[in-house]
């Protein structure tokens, strides 16, 4: 596991292995009906899932949208990859309210791994700054 932080940048990125002989949870191997545990992030969080594994994509971001304390969850995906994570959120009885996906799609059309990071950071932060824009109105009204 590499975690680490960007000089100058608030946030903090931590990654798993990204070769698929290297990842424990394997979702075709997984029994049915059974739910990936990982890494549980604070909540109040960003959740970003992309992974080499489409089964392993979609049952890590209906355990983030389960949680339903995350600041924002998102995925990488085409719009075909979209529709079959919604059809399997269905199924489950998963509510999709929150989800991102594609994410950085700000920058449709541009595939450029570091135009997309941008992306997917500005989507992040504007997600944390409504988070807080809603809080400091609770805390206002009340």
């Amino acid at each position: 596991m590499w975690a680490g932080r960007w000089p100058g940048c608030w946030c903090r990125c931590r990654c798993g292995p990204c070769r698929s002989t290297a990842v424990p949870i394997r979702s075709r191997r997984r029994p049915r009906g059974s739910r990936p545990r990982f890494a549980r992030p604070r909540p109040a969080r960003p959740i970003v899932v992309l992974t080499h594994d489409h089964g392993l994509d979609f049952l890590l971001v209906a355990e983030a949208l389960a949680r339903g304390d995350a600041a924002y969850v998102g995925m990488i995906g085409s719009a075909s990859k979209r529709a079959r994570l919604l059809r399997f959120l269905a199924e489950r009885g998963v509510a999709h309210r929150g989800l991102t996906c594609p994410i950085g799609a700000a920058g449709a059309g541009d595939k450029r791994p570091a135009v997309i990071a941008a992306f997917v950071l500005a989507e992040i932060m504007a997600a944390l700054g409504a988070r807080a824009a809603e809080a400091a109105c609770i805390a206002a009204d009340g």
